[in-house]
């Protein structure tokens, strides 16, 4: 199958999925391929700041996104004794709110603006070719397609990346993750608030999503445990988890004596940005191109402003190579800000020596917000032109 002047997108994620609307909107033909059969994400909540909420408002779906949730007005940092170290009302001071929902709500909603004929699910992209019209993109079932563009956005290990970049594992960051869901009505005073507890090598987080739903994360130091990531079946996992946060304020211990297999394991992990993308009529994009850790809640959300210039640069360039480079020149500087900002607050958040932890904790306490909050406005604040 071929149809010239189409863009080829690998992987229905949330950024393919933005990138296909984006496209359908411009006018553009375009076709999705996405390696699983269906479409659905496991256990974990997405947050979504004004940065990613403006492009959903430009694409005609903020009220939809926004549904009935709870808008997130503040951060907040507090220790495992309950004393506040810092204290952010940053978020909420953007026309567009920031919010959590469940990755698999927003991806639901990004496939019902698609037409079905254009997503084509347990198609795996494993390779592509170059061609002088073009691009011939390899699946795994042995067929092959071809078109004007090619847009890897099948994730941190896309085969579209180790083709254009060699096979070279993520760089582990020295932290494993758990995510998961809870039904619990949180206190008057962590409503509309993203709470997090700081301990020497241990963090946990929590962000509201509709009356009554919770989204909850839990980070603890070590070697990696090379335990596969997904669904945590692995009973030790979660062993790990409830050891980790035993003691920890009532919310947090009630969380964690609650999780099950429902709960999603991951290990912190990112790449270099490379200076280059791609070359000629491919390029990447979102954990594709530049995988971060989650430190920042930006992973979905430069996703998102990718999907949003990418098309805009097709729209003013054209429907060739000369429009990706463009998008890659006008991404290249912030995504990579973005990664090595996560990276060191990871390594901040991360403290393991109990000393190291209660200093970082202390000076937090008295310096200044209006750095921090500086560093938020160029995130938050971000307007794709």
């Amino acid at each position: 199958m071929s149809k010239a002047g189409e863009v080829l997108v690998a992987g229905a994620g949330i950024g393919g999925l933005t990138a296909a609307l984006a496209l359908q909107k411009k006018g553009v033909p375009f076709r999705v391929f996405e390696q699983a059969r269906e479409l659905r994400e496991v256990g974990a909540g997405v947050s979504l700041w004004p940065n990613a909420m403006r492009v959903f408002r430009r694409l005609g779906l903020l009220q939809e996104v926004k549904g009935h949730r709870v808008p997130l007005e503040r951060i907040v940092l507090f220790r495992t004794d309950g004393t506040e170290i810092l204290r952010l009302q940053e978020p909420g001071r953007y026309p567009e709110p920031a919010l959590c929902l469940h990755r698999a709500e927003l991806q639901e909603l990004l496939l019902s603006r698609v037409p079905e004929d254009r997503v084509h699910t347990g198609r795996r992209v494993v390779g592509f070719q170059v061609q002088e019209t073009g691009v011939k993109v390899d699946l795994e079932d042995g067929e092959a397609t071809a078109g004007a563009l090619l847009v890897g956005c099948d994730g941190i290990h896309s085969a579209v990346r180790k083709q254009l970049h060699g096979s070279a594992p993520p760089v582990y960051r020295g932290y494993e993750i758990w995510r998961g869901v809870a039904d619990l009505e949180l206190s008057p005073d962590l409503v509309g608030q993203a709470t997090e507890w700081w301990g020497p090598g241990r963090r946990f987080g929590l962000l509201p999503g509709a009356p009554g739903r919770v989204y909850w994360y839990g980070t603890r130091s070590g070697p990696s445990s090379r335990q596969a990531e997904g669904p945590d079946r692995n009973r030790t996992g979660l062993s790990r988890l409830r050891t980790a946060f035993a003691g920890w304020p009532p919310p947090v211990e009630h969380i964690v004596r609650g999780a099950g297999e429902e709960v999603v394991r991951t290990e912190a992990a990112d790449r270099p940005v490379p200076r280059r993308w791609g070359r000629g009529p491919v390029t990447l994009l979102g954990d594709a191109a530049h995988p971060m850790t989650p430190n920042m809640g930006q992973g979905s959300c430069a996703a998102i402003e990718d999907a949003l210039t990418l098309v805009r640069c097709i729209g003013e360039q054209g429907i060739g190579p000369q429009a990706l480079r463009r998008y890659e020149e006008l991404r290249q500087r912030r995504t990579r800000w973005i990664v090595h900002l996560s990276r060191h607050i990871g390594r901040l958040g991360q403290l393991r020596l109990p000393l190291a932890a209660a200093g970082r904790d202390r000076v937090l306490g008295v310096l200044p917000t209006w750095p921090v909050e500086k560093g938020q406005e160029k995130i938050y604040g971000y307007r794709v032109p």
